[in-house]
């Protein structure tokens, strides 16, 4: 297939996360989102009018459903991205095929590589992202307000001395947690939370057995796309009153999204985790 590749006037140089300067637009008017985490920015930053394609998957805000999808993030399909014809592809570093972002590359399409991997570094996506897209008053004020929300988050947090023992299962058969070097791990210790899963390994798994030997304070269960899953471990959670985060009824359902998408939401999933892990600084339930 012959694909008619859009003129691009390059207008400037921009190293992304792997170190490449990538030659590009000023004012990208075709954009391929790679991830639904990328697409999501770009609605949040009110580009969504020149986001041309993006994933499976992408399903926040509603208006991304309409969108038109080139593959999966971890399987993208190359040719359905050229169709497009789009002037600046933006990928991340971790899920996208690097030899995707190369044949696009050799065909003459910018190619932007993010890496978020912790609340800082989504921040400076954002930013990142805002400045090459030509949005970067707006993304400036969204970090502004990330940055004061979470920062009422921590002060409130600093008075008290309680530190609940959190459980975070995203895993069901086996039971997985979210463990070091994750979202999940980040956000519990910012809201003054204990990760009973830290440790070594990523996303470690657990027998029901060892989950009622850590006896966690609140127990929350990530919807990860099909909520039934999580509902029915809910269900048989709530029948070992033995653990603590069930005794004093703290076993939460939450949606994953907000906790492992790097964009503006994470603050939200800060704020709810805050709710969830102090009820009696913050209040019961999500923001």
């Amino acid at each position: 297939m012959i694909f008619s590749v859009p003129t691009v006037s390059i207008a400037r140089v921009v190293k992304d996360a792997t170190g490449m300067a990538v030659k590009m637009p000023d004012r990208p008017k075709r954009i391929v989102a790679l991830a639904p985490s990328t697409a999501e920015i770009i609605f949040s930053l009110g580009a969504e009018d020149r986001l041309v394609g993006t994933t499976e998957y992408s399903t926040y805000p509603k208006g991304a459903q309409k969108i038109p999808r080139v593959g999966s993030f971890v399987r993208l399909d190359v040719e359905k991205i050229m169709a497009l014809r789009p002037d600046l592809c933006i990928a991340t570093k971790d899920g996208n095929p690097e030899r995707s972002v190369l044949q696009l590359r050799e065909m003459g399409i910018p190619v932007f590589v993010i890496s978020p991997q912790n609340i800082q570094e989504t921040m400076d996506a954002l930013l990142t992202i805002g400045i090459i897209i030509d949005e970067k008053e707006k993304a400036k004020k969204m970090v502004a307000d990330m940055k004061k929300r979470i920062g009422h988050v921590k002060q409130k947090v600093a008075t008290t001395k309680k530190r609940p023992r959190v459980f975070f299962q995203i895993g069901f058969s086996p039971i997985v947690a979210v463990g070091k070097n994750t979202f999940g791990d980040e956000i519990i210790r910012m809201v003054g939370g204990v990760n009973v899963a830290d440790g070594k390994t990523t996303y470690p798994r657990y027998s029901r057995e060892q989950i009622i030997t850590l006896k966690p304070d609140v127990l929350i269960i990530a919807n990860m796309g099909n909520p039934q899953p999580a509902i029915e471990a809910e269900k048989e959670w709530k029948k070992w009153k033995e653990i603590p985060s069930v005794k004093k009824n703290q076993v939460y359902l939450v949606e994953s999204d907000l906790y492992n998408r790097p964009t503006f939401r994470i603050v939200y999933a800060i704020e709810e985790m805050a709710r969830l892990v102090h009820p009696g600084l913050f209040g019961k339930g999500s923001p």
